[in-house]
């Protein structure tokens, strides 16, 4: 029975750190994605039109500025965060409670 009780510990140190993980992926996501699309829209124009990367960010900034081309981040961005948080309190409220437990009074 003694053996039990580390391995669930073990498990739900693992769930709460995919759970971080799981979070900080999806945040860098969210906070990169208007940069991530600029740099892809350059360096496609840049290869597919032949001119110089400066020309091509100038295009791509006009773009930007016209409101021809938008980022929005989507629904299935917040799923990923709303899980992540949810399995870190998942994995952090057991492994708090036994940390109560298992302290002397």
């Amino acid at each position: 029975m003694t053996g039990r009780v580390p391995r669930r510990r073990d498990a739900m140190a693992v769930l709460v750190a995919t759970g971080v993980l799981a979070l900080a992926l999806a945040a860098y996501s969210a906070a990169t994605a208007n940069d991530r699309l600029v740099d892809a829209a350059v360096a496609r124009i840049t290869e597919r039109r032949g001119v110089a990367e400066e020309q091509a960010e100038a295009i791509v900034d006009a773009a930007f500025g016209s409101h021809e081309v938008s980022v929005s981040v989507e629904a299935g961005l917040f799923l990923v965060l709303a899980g992540g948080a949810l399995v870190v309190a998942g994995g952090a409220l057991p492994l708090l409670s036994g940390l109560r437990r298992s302290s002397p009074r």
